[in-house]
């Protein structure tokens, strides 16, 4: 499991920049939408609200894909079942989700505060 947003793990990984919204330079954590997926060239993390669109992110080559926590477990059995290129990434609070987000069976997690963002979170 890749684990961003902890200061006092130091390596490659928390290199990465997530950020709400476009950025041609960090990690683009958007909603989903036919139009997002068509950009080339950018690393997105995209939030999707059901199956069908985790796996048009999956088929569209995203880096990451956000499922809402109602479809968390769907959508990494459907990674599992389908070998997805795309890594399902969790959003988690505090360091005590790590453990249910390994349960779960999820890539990533990142550790932030993104208030926007509760309906992602495990």
């Amino acid at each position: 499991m890749l684990i961003y947003g902890l200061d006092y793990i130091k390596n490659q990984f928390t290199a990465l920049e997530f950020e709400l919204g476009f950025s041609v330079n960090n990690v683009s954590c958007v909603k989903f939408s036919e139009e997002i997926l068509a950009k080339p060239n950018i690393k997105r993390a995209i939030f999707c609200d059901t199956l069908s669109e985790v796996l048009q992110s999956n088929a569209a080559l995203c880096e990451y894909i956000i499922p809402n926590a109602k479809i968390l477990k769907d959508s990494v059995f459907l990674a599992e079942k389908y070998l997805f290129d795309s890594k399902i990434l969790s959003f988690i609070k505090d360091t005590s989700d790590i453990e249910k987000a390994a349960l779960i069976g999820v890539d990533a997690v990142f550790f932030c505060d993104f208030k926007d963002c509760k309906d992602y979170y495990i």
